[in-house]
């Protein structure tokens, strides 16, 4: 159970640690004794290059969050390019994701401040638009979908249960169809 909980803390600060900027030990010395980590609350900001190194940690399971601000940032504008990298890293290195769909907060939502706390949709049809079009791209490579991150808690939920349940089952309706 140690070596267990080990390797997970030492994925978590590894995979905070990766940035495009600075490359993946390619030996086990090249891994510094001291891992610096940045500024980034709560949160493992994934690049492409993890998806390379996962294997080599013996982890073939991980899953990713995508923000619906950062697929469709406008009303009918689709920006793809950091998914499709990640999804296309995770089937090279036959890595299986489990997708969490998180609304965050973007033109559609009813808060607009520039959070990454889910906030819910103004209009669930929006919403359903956004599922389908995410799911229709990925079906092909993602079979598992999650929806939202803690919405128990105010840091990555804004709504009411009773709003989650909305967009729970509106996802889960659209995940379905597709």
């Amino acid at each position: 159970m140690k070596a267990y909980s080990a390797l997970i803390l030492f994925t978590l600060l590894l995979s905070s640690c990766i940035t495009e900027e600075s490359p993946l030990p390619q030996t086990e010395s090249e891994i510094p004794e001291v891992v610096e980590i940045p500024d980034q609350p709560f949160g493992i900001h994934t690049t492409s290059q993890l998806y390379t190194y996962l294997p080599r940690l013996g982890a073939s399971w991980t899953f990713i969050g995508l923000l619906w601000k950062d697929v469709e940032p406008e009303q009918d504008v689709w920006n793809f390019q950091k998914a499709d990298n990640i999804i296309q890293e995770a089937r090279n290195n036959n890595i299986t994701l489990i997708v969490k769909i998180r609304t965050g907060t973007c033109w559609a939502t009813k808060e607009k401040s520039p959070s990454e706390t889910s906030s819910p949709p103004e209009r669930l049809e929006d919403y359903s638009q956004f599922v389908y079009t995410v799911v229709s791209r990925y079906k092909n490579d993602v079979q598992y979908w999650a929806i939202e991150n803690e919405m128990n808690t105010q840091r990555f939920w804004t709504g009411t249960l009773e709003e989650y349940n909305q967009v729970l089952e509106t996802a889960y309706t659209t995940i379905k169809e597709v």
